[in-house]
């Protein structure tokens, strides 16, 4: 009955806590089982919960029945989005209206627009369009790519959490009906809006294109302008969520405002209009993308609440009432994680900075940014963060030269004076790229996700939570969660394997990281362009600052380029390969890669080592790399291509190249070929290779295919795939199947 008795003086003194809760785990619940059937369930629950324990409070027992009422709304709207399909997909034509547009500062638009089917889908044109426009489209409707790379944005994911399962290409657009009413007012005031803050930062950055790319990230959350170098910057030093306005930007934007009204002695209703209508126009200026949405209502709803917990549970049910998909993006949730961190645990952890020496002043500075930081940690899935004391560090020193910069830019704009917010960007652009190069250098790769993080987490929040209802009850279920997780976390390092080998998604070309506990080892990179950005981008995932060993297996630019980019990147320092001399296919690479012609001798002989049969590569303990041909190579083509072993416990891949039908043969003659558990199959599954003698040789289980999709060449050949098939061996394919992660030992 004491429980009972807590629940409701909570429900008494802040009736929209539980329902709030309530609606985001049934939005959450609904969300990853596709049905209604959760909030079906947890209404009828609420319903019989309030008849049974609350009465007499007729007041209570209502408040349960909307709660019912509200995540039976909920669960059916998630529901019938997530199980909306289109008549067709693919090419053809599309009738659509569009819900809403997003401009964006490169001259591309974002509209969602719904199709007639019920079905919402996503489509990108640089023509302008406004709300409710009726579109008639020839082009393709297709499902969003899923990552092919370990590391890689999953695009895929990022819309369905939107309620949005379909991406609309279009080839040509027909207006067939303009918006009418309000559709047609708003998307105007919006198209408006958007040239307004085009000029205003134009005029900020006094055109300064550097300038004006971080400005419209950082103060409006469009990144379009922001190079791909410059958002792997805030990347790698876990500060992508500062390109997206939130609670932080709200914060020094709105600053003064509170102080102000204070000062003025407006009294609480009189305030919390004027604090609503200044928060209504920095959303205006920011875009009203989500996350500024999410800001602007927490923002407003906290400033007119009586406390923190009842304007952040409004804020809740106004937002997941709007968008009941709000509650699955990382955005929504990191932004309430964070609003309940500095609600419950500020203080504690001030007092506690406080505690070991730090002045009142650092400690006000600091415990705001590494309360949010320990609440981001169970987020490592999505956000990718990464756990050092350095990155931390710059983490949060970043947060305060942004809030800074929010501060005086709209003051300074308005006397004539940017040269503070000018110097807080460039200082922040400075930052990140020096950061991340450390990130780099070092080698630090994000923390695996997992519930021991997690588990943690919310154990270090429960111990800093004073003696309350939440303490008493959570703090045994949940050190039950932490020793469970730590002891399946303790298996699985145990049982970890001795080698895993990822072949990456590269197009139309070939790549290979081998990851080991001491040694890595890449084979190939792709083009130059496939190395510079996706191969880097993969290093980066297990946190590899340089490859120990790379491996190219000639000459060819779709397996060599991308070798060459991570050589001037100084993440190989020494390359190996089975020619080093000059022929056609060095030359034509040279030229490819755009290699100084006066470099390319020192190149050749002090950066490449030449490596032929019979050499071995010990990675770890029972992990080697052996190289089985060529004797002696003669040229970089595709028949002096490395061929080469990975054995590992008994297992064994066998890398080929693009070797030929006759090098199969002649590989076949000479008996040096094993049986292998996984064959990468050569020159990306061509007719010329792959023969049926060589097959019969190496009996593999597994073939992986490394091809790029739709590609000019047609592979892999259906000849070839005949031949992997009628072997009996399973068919893996990048174009397909995205990166192919094989796990040895």
């Amino acid at each position: 009955m004491d429980t009972i008795t807590e629940i409701k003086r909570i429900l008494s003194q802040r009736p929209l806590l539980i329902p709030a809760l309530i609606a985001v785990i049934t939005c959450m619940s609904c969300y990853l089982s596709a049905s209604a059937i959760p909030s079906i369930v947890l209404g009828i629950a609420l319903i019989v919960v309030g008849i049974a324990f609350l009465r007499p409070n007729t007041t209570l027992i209502v408040c349960m029945v909307i709660s019912a009422v509200t995540v039976i709304y909920l669960g059916s709207y998630i529901s019938l989005r997530l199980n909306s399909h289109p008549d067709k997909t693919g090419e053809g034509v599309y009738v659509c209206s569009v819900i809403k547009e997003r401009y964006k500062s490169d001259g591309s638009s974002e509209y969602l627009c719904l199709l007639d089917e019920g079905t919402y889908a996503v489509m990108f044109s640089d023509t302008v369009f406004g709300s409710g426009d009726i579109l008639h489209i020839g082009g393709s409707l297709v499902e969003p790519d899923k990552p092919g790379n370990p590391g890689e944005y999953d695009y895929s994911d990022h819309l369905r959490r939107r309620g949005i399962c379909y991406v609309l290409w279009p080839d040509s657009i027909e207006v067939i009906e303009s918006g009418k009413g309000l559709d047609r007012i708003t998307g105007s005031v919006r198209k408006n809006v958007f040239i307004s803050r085009q000029w205003f930062l134009d005029v900020f950055s006094s055109g300064d294109a550097d300038i004006k790319a971080v400005a419209s990230a950082v103060f409006t959350g469009d990144t379009s302008l922001l190079s791909d170098d410059s958002i792997r910057c805030f990347r790698l030093t876990n500060c992508s969520h500062l390109l997206a306005v939130s609670g932080t930007h709200f914060a020094g934007f709105l600053l003064m405002i509170p102080h102000m009204l204070r000062t003025l002695k407006i009294r609480k209703r009189p305030a919390g209009i004027a604090f609503t209508a200044c928060a209504f126009a920095i959303g205006m200026f920011t875009g009203w993308s989500d996350s500024v949405t999410r800001a602007f209502v927490m923002s407003a709803c906290s400033f007119a609440s009586r406390d923190a917990p009842s304007g952040m549970s409004l804020a809740v049910l106004i937002m997941l009432l709007s968008d009941p998909f709000a509650a699955m993006g990382t955005g929504f949730q990191l932004s309430f994680a964070a609003s309940c961190a500095l609600i419950l645990y500020l203080s504690a952890v001030k007092d506690k900075l406080m505690g070991i020496g730090m002045s009142e002043t650092c400690a006000g500075l600091i415990a705001p940014a590494l309360t949010v930081t320990v609440v981001m940690m169970p987020f490592c899935a999505v956000t990718g963060i990464r756990l050092h004391p350095f990155i931390l560090a710059v983490q949060i020193t970043c947060s305060l030269i942004v809030q800074t910069a929010c501060i005086f830019l709209i003051p300074g704009f308005a006397l004539g004076v940017n040269t503070p917010a000018i110097f807080c960007l460039k200082l922040l652009e400075k930052l990140t790229v020096w950061g991340a190069s450390a990130v780099t250098s070092a080698g630090i790769a994000p923390v695996e996700p997992g519930g021991v993080l997690t588990a943690a987490c919310v154990f270090v929040m429960i111990c800093l939570l004073p003696q309350s209802f939440a303490k008493r009850h959570l703090t045994g279920p949940v050190c039950l969660v932490l020793a469970l997780c730590l002891g399946i976390r303790t298996a699985r390092f145990i049982c970890r394997p001795k080698a895993q080998a990822v072949f990456a998604d590269v197009g139309q070309g070939d790549c290979c990281l081998i990851v080991t506990d001491d040694k890595t080892c890449l084979i190939d990179a792709g083009v130059y362009e496939e190395g510079e950005r996706t191969v880097r981008d993969i290093l980066d995932h297990y946190g590899i600052a340089s490859v120990d060993y790379a491996f190219m297996s000639h000459w060819d630019a779709d397996h060599a380029g991308g070798i060459f980019a991570l050589y001037d990147q100084c993440r190989i320092k020494a390359i190996y390969t089975g020619f080093n001399g000059r022929d056609k296919d060095v030359e034509d690479l040279f030229n490819a890669v755009g290699f100084p012609e006066d470099l390319e001798d020192a190149f050749l002989t002090e950066s490449v080592y030449t490596v032929c049969s019979g050499d071995e590569f010990y990675l770890t303990d029972g992990v080697v790399l052996k190289i089985l041909a060529p004797v002696c190579a003669e040229g970089g083509g595709n028949d002096d291509s490395l061929v080469m072993t990975l054995e590992c416990g008994g297992e064994i891949i066998l890398f080929t190249g693009d070797i030929g039908s006759e090098t199969e043969e002649e590989l076949v003659r000479t008996g040096v070929l094993p049986d292998c558990d996984v064959l990468k199959v050569a020159h990306h599954g061509s007719k010329y290779s792959t023969s049926e003698v060589f097959l019969n040789a190496v009996s593999p289980e597994t073939a992986v295919i490394s091809v790029g999709k739709n590609n000019y060449y047609g592979h892999p050949a259906s000849e070839c795939l005949e031949r992997l098939e009628t072997s009996g061996c399973s068919i893996l394919r990048t174009d397909t199947d995205g990166a192919v992660v094989i796990s040895m030992g």
